[in-house]
Formats: structure tokens, sequence, C-alpha cells
């Protein structure tokens, strides 16, 4: 589990290539988006919001930096069916272990 940022709850995530892809449901995905903008009008500070598909993988293998920031954003929500496949097959086999249903976000 990755808490990252300050979020309402620890966000489960996996990584893909090295990328974290973060599991969400959709109303936790929500509520995350609002405290972000809460506290960014405290704050002042960004919030990065990523929706990685196969492309940023190619890009993040070559670029450490690139992956770096992908790395450390608020939220990162797999984009594309691809991404989408590989973070429920990555989830699934890591739950499996715990007896736990995966789980993913959709729209």
């Amino acid at each position: 589990m990755h808490t990252h940022n300050k979020k309402i709850n620890p966000i489960d995530s996996v990584y893909l290539l090295g990328v974290r892809i973060d599991i969400l449901r959709k109303n936790q995905f929500l509520q995350n988006i609002e405290k972000g903008i809460k506290e960014f009008r405290q704050d002042s500070q960004s919030r990065i919001i990523t929706t990685p598909y196969s492309h940023f993988f190619n890009v993040a293998d070559k670029d450490p930096e690139f992956k770096k920031i992908l790395n450390s954003s608020y939220i990162n929500i797999a984009d594309g069916i691809f991404t989408q496949i590989g973070t429920t097959f990555q989830n699934h086999i890591r739950r499996k272990n715990i007896g736990s249903k995966p789980k993913l976000f959709r729209l």
C-alpha cells in the first residue's frame, strides 16, 4: 500500500515496468481530488494527476526523470485497455496471496 501526498485513504498501488499505477474506486478517486483541491487552496502546492498509457511506459523506460515524475505524482490512474489489463493482472497476482479480490478504477 502506497501512502503518498496526504491522500484521504492510503491508496493501493501496483508497479508496471517501474511506474506506479494507483488502484482506486471512482468514489475514492473523487474524494482524493476534492481533498487535493482543498489543500491546494490552502498551500498553493500543485498536485499532479496522470493517466499513464502504453507510451508513458516506453518513455519512462528511457527517461529516469520522467519515471521519477510519474512515481511522485499525486495520483496515477491507468489509461488505455493495456494499462488497465496490466494493472488488473498485477493486482490479481499480488492479492492472490492475501485472499482479496482485485479492483480497478472504471470510468
